[in-house]
């Protein structure tokens, strides 16, 4: 079946809604909050954390992705890969420009459990815009699409919870802080 120029504007319009509500999530909320909510996201947090925002979040989540999408690419071709790097590209960019333009601005927020709240949610609502346009914004995701393909009993969202609850355990040793690891899972269902 074709694609009709409207379909594709359509698809990459979602996209781009989708990036844009993600990386406000991720930027104004998630990130300066530290609430590493798994995924590639969560490790790039946890990175430009550790390295005192020398580099940002947008930065590594590209820079991680790279050796993902060539394995992305090997296993499930060109088609699949476009949009997710178009996604991944785009959402990436706009979390630097969000930290950088908007940040800086932005009222600062004491209780921690609104960015808990609302940055799950908006990540959580951006990345649904993604997967309905049929992309993903790359990283773990692709990884969880390999781990299917070898253990085809398992489910995706068993092997997907599986890679997070690894992530945002990590982040409690990395932070040393137990609240801030139970923000981050009040952020994951907030998703």
């Amino acid at each position: 079946m074709k694609k009709t120029a409207v379909d594709v504007l359509k698809k990459y319009g979602l996209i781009f809604i989708g990036c844009i509500i993600y990386s406000f999530g991720v930027a104004l909320f998630i990130d300066p909050h530290s609430l590493a909510s798994g995924g590639v996201t969560g490790i790039a947090i946890m990175i430009s954390s550790l390295a005192k925002g020398k580099i940002g979040t947008g930065t590594l989540i590209l820079i991680i992705n790279v050796p993902l999408f060539i394995l992305g690419a090997v296993f499930f071709g060109r088609k699949f890969i476009v949009s997710t790097l178009i996604a991944t590209a785009l959402s990436s960019g706009l979390i630097e420009l969000w930290s950088y333009c908007v940040l800086p601005y932005f009222p600062e927020i004491d209780n921690i459990l609104i960015p808990s709240t609302v940055g799950g949610a908006l990540y959580g609502c951006g990345l649904g815009l993604i997967f309905r346009a049929g992309s993903t914004t790359g990283g773990t995701d692709i990884i969880v699409k390999l781990l299917r393909k070898r253990f085809r009993h398992m489910r995706t969202g068993i092997i997907s919870m599986i890679v997070d609850i690894v992530i945002v355990g990590a982040s409690a040793f990395v932070y040393k802080d137990i609240d801030l690891l139970f923000y981050t899972v009040l952020s994951i269902f907030a998703f």
